[in-house]
């Protein structure tokens, strides 16, 4: 993930980091835990996510210069924290009991359980908020077989959460909330497998399609650009309104030897941040947007065009 001010937090080999201003952090996690992954980023470079080991359950952490805290709904026996606003609200969620997952939102120590749509068994979480505090996530799809596990997702706000438009046979998933709403994810049949996936934007009541091809949407920015994974193929897509979609490998310079395998989220400035391969050298890497002052340099120059630049790599 990439917040506005172009911090970076992800995953490689080694755990958990997040890369700011040329320096990378190793994330470290609670005392006695192996593992520390970071799930949410602000504009605040304040950083959320989860510390467990492999024989103790996941708790909900915030990583302050790069080392975990528990948060206060790390109390229950399982906990995520997923997102966090400018506010320092929370999203994500937590269970005390096996098989279960309930969605909350958490406020300077104080969790509040969002509920649910009446599915047959509480399987929730929280994954996007947005500054007007408008919560999107999943939660069991009413009306469905317990044990088929069949999700849908939610919009959250004012104290009200409703079932974000799905067809018929499907369920969905909701996963970051720009702030004008526009909310990004993914369909899926139930039973199906990944093959019927498909990456989708919600807005004011309406679905669209964002790529016609086995995918998903992971990030979504303020100008309503979103971004997400192609399963069939390399590259993934960048969407831009009134534009379509496009393969982000169709707008980096070959000469740079990069090949983007997924991209995974989008800042304001059209900086993108995924994994991509150079030859046989893999990792997360940070496309910067090419502009036509860099005309001379000889890079691709068109409007959604990106470069990669090995010293840029988090």
């Amino acid at each position: 993930m990439i917040n506005n001010r172009g911090m970076v937090c992800g995953q490689s080999d080694l755990g958990g980091f997040c890369w700011y201003r040329g320096k990378l952090t190793q994330l470290k996690p609670l005392a006695g835990d192996t593992f520390a992954y970071s799930f949410g980023l602000n504009d605040k470079n304040q950083v959320v996510g989860v510390s467990y080991s492999l024989d103790r359950p996941r708790r909900a952490v915030m990583f302050v210069q790069g080392r975990a805290r528990s948060l206060s709904v790390a109390s229950h026996h399982h906990s995520e924290a997923n997102d966090i606003n400018d506010l320092g609200q929370i999203v994500g969620g937590f269970s005390d009991t096996i098989g279960q997952s309930m969605a909350y939102v958490s406020w300077h120590g104080t969790v509040r359980d969002l509920g649910t749509l009446g599915g047959p068994r509480r399987n929730d979480a929280g994954f996007g908020i947005n500054d007007r505090g408008q919560i999107v996530g999943d939660v069991s799809k009413p009306n469905t077989p317990p044990e088929v596990g069949a999700a849908t997702a939610f919009l959250y706000e004012r104290g009200v959460m409703r079932a974000l438009p799905t067809p018929a046979g499907y369920g969905s998933h909701a996963v970051r909330i720009n702030r004008s709403g526009q909310t990004v994810g993914w369909i899926e049949q139930i039973g199906g497998d990944v093959d019927a996936r498909r990456a989708v934007m919600w807005k004011n009541g309406a679905r669209i399609t964002l790529v016609d091809e086995p995918s998903d949407a992971r990030g979504v920015n303020n100008l309503g650009q979103a971004v997400g994974g192609v399963y069939t193929r390399e590259g993934g897509f960048l969407y831009t309104p009134g534009r379509g979609s496009r393969n982000l490998n169709e707008l980096i310079d070959p000469a740079s030897g990069y090949r983007l395998i997924y991209p995974q989220d989008i800042n304001d400035s059209g900086q993108v941040v995924g994994y991509a391969c150079k030859a046989e050298l893999c990792g997360p890497v940070l496309l910067d947007p090419v502009h036509k002052a860099r005309r001379s340099h000889g890079i691709d120059t068109t409007s959604d065009a990106a470069g990669i630049s090995d010293d840029r790599e988090p």
